[in-house]
């Protein structure tokens, strides 16, 4: 093709047609500037193909992600029924000794919470997607990004809050009960168990678990879960085959 071309062009200098060889001239120009903006075109298409296919995958993890929060809060407000039900029966007076050694929970009734943390992967990586992107306008991109912003705050908030309830519990126990050390090491309950079901003060401090388990963090969890849908169910409408 390109011989093709000069052939074109010598024969027209050599016939000394100057306005044609000027037209010809200016063709080839354009036919080459033709080509490279095609070539430009067909260079963006590909990279913008590669940028979706790239963001279509960070979605497909995202979902992967609040699905494995959603299972695992499900099994978290499952197991944790029966210490709510086990904590107002001692705040109502109605449990006798026994019942309280032979509870597995009741040993630990307000030592702990539940481990479980957003899983963030495939948020960390919409975020570097985003920052090397200039795709941030799609708003699926701000209401994920606005979801895990609100979320990662609260959760964090209210992790200080149980941390430092249970570390004051502790800390309090170890400064003035004389069955700390028998509890911590598990040698001896029974100095515990006493204080657990005859003292105002183990009612206040399971009430206090209470309302920040029970009464924040679960509806908490429950939003999470909730709104961790809505999310999942924009994503698969946003990614699924066009009909």
């Amino acid at each position: 093709m390109i011989r093709f071309f000069r052939n074109i062009r010598q024969k027209l200098a050599a016939e000394n047609n100057v306005s044609k060889y000027l037209r010809y001239a200016i063709g080839e120009i354009l036919l080459v500037v033709i080509g490279i903006l095609i070539a430009l075109q067909i260079n963006n298409w590909n990279e913008n193909r590669k940028d979706q296919q790239k963001l279509e995958n960070i979605y497909a993890l995202v979902v992967e992600d609040l699905k494995n929060d959603i299972n695992e809060i499900t099994n978290i407000m499952k197991d944790e029924k029966p210490r709510k039900l086990i904590i107002n029966k001692v705040l109502d007076g109605k449990m006798t000794d026994k019942e309280f050694k032979d509870c597995e929970r009741c040993m630990s009734l307000i030592n702990g919470y539940p481990d479980w943390a957003v899983d963030q992967r495939g948020f960390n990586l919409l975020n570097n997607y985003s920052n090397n992107s200039s795709l941030m306008e799609n708003s699926l991109q701000l209401i994920i990004t606005q979801f895990y912003t609100k979320y990662l705050v609260e959760f964090s908030g209210d992790d200080l809050l149980r941390s430092q309830n249970l570390e004051k519990n502790l800390f309090d126990w170890e400064k003035n009960e004389p069955w700390y050390a028998d509890f911590i090491t598990e040698r001896d309950y029974s100095g515990y168990i006493n204080y657990a079901l005859n003292s105002q003060d183990f009612k206040n401090r399971i009430a206090t678990y209470r309302l920040l388990h029970f009464d924040i963090y679960t509806p908490l969890l429950e939003d999470y879960i909730n709104d961790a849908n809505i999310i999942i169910q924009l994503i698969n409408n946003k990614t699924k085959p066009n009909d």
